[in-house]
């Protein structure tokens, strides 16, 4: 029986979730909505409760959100870091005692990253800062990610991958930027564009709003 493009690619997004969950979390992350973007501003980002069932405060779904752009052929060991980076996230908001403020990569969530085999970074490689706002990371050697990664992507089977988007709509809106911030109440990143020197408070933590580079 022939399956459709979606299933199959989600599909295969879930097996990962799954697998990494089983293997670097003991199986305490709960289910949440995988999505694909093609939002210029992330590769992957974490939103906790953003999908519900039934009532809005009932049966609440974390999502873990995907950027288009690392779908690349050949890219699949980059799509599973996104994955596992924002599984960390996932973690902390559940499980941590320190959730973040408005600096959304903390200590405690670095201390996971590197817990589960992913060094915390912001250049993406050795000697750049393992907190703040704008994070990559790199692979440790020999660590338990690495290890994991390459067991699952022998069977990691992604047959549709996402076309160079990076001429299209490159440009910054005009005379607006980006506002971020992740509520230490909800866990929730929100995120907005307004004109330069904004002035924004969350209602629920207090906390300002930064500019999103």
């Amino acid at each position: 029986m022939n399956t459709s493009p979606t299933t199959d690619q989600y599909g295969e997004l879930q097996r990962a979730f799954d697998f990494f969950n089983e293997k670097l979390f003991d199986n305490q992350l709960p289910q949440v909505m995988l999505t694909i973007t093609d939002s210029k501003r992330f590769v992957g980002t974490y939103c906790k409760g953003l999908f519900y069932k039934g009532g809005e405060n009932e049966n609440r779904l974390d999502e873990i959100c995907f950027n288009a752009s690392s779908f690349e052929n050949g890219g699949e060991m980059e799509i599973l870091k996104t994955l596992v980076h924002e599984q960390c996230h996932q973690w902390q908001c559940h499980f941590g005692l320190k959730p973040p403020k408005s600096n959304h990569h903390n200590k405690e969530w670095g201390a996971k990253m590197e817990s589960v085999g992913l060094i915390p970074s912001s250049t993406g490689k050795e000697g750049g800062d393992k907190t703040g706002r704008n994070m990559s990371e790199y692979v440790e050697k020999g660590g338990r990610f690495e290890r994991f990664a390459e067991e699952f992507i022998k069977e990691f089977n992604l047959d549709w991958f996402a076309r160079d988007m990076s001429r299209k709509g490159s440009a910054k809106k005009a005379n607006k930027i980006c506002y971020s911030h992740l509520c230490e109440v909800t866990c929730e990143e929100v995120k907005f564009w307004g004109k330069p020197e904004i002035n924004a408070i969350c209602g629920d933590c207090g906390e300002r709003f930064e500019e999103k580079e």
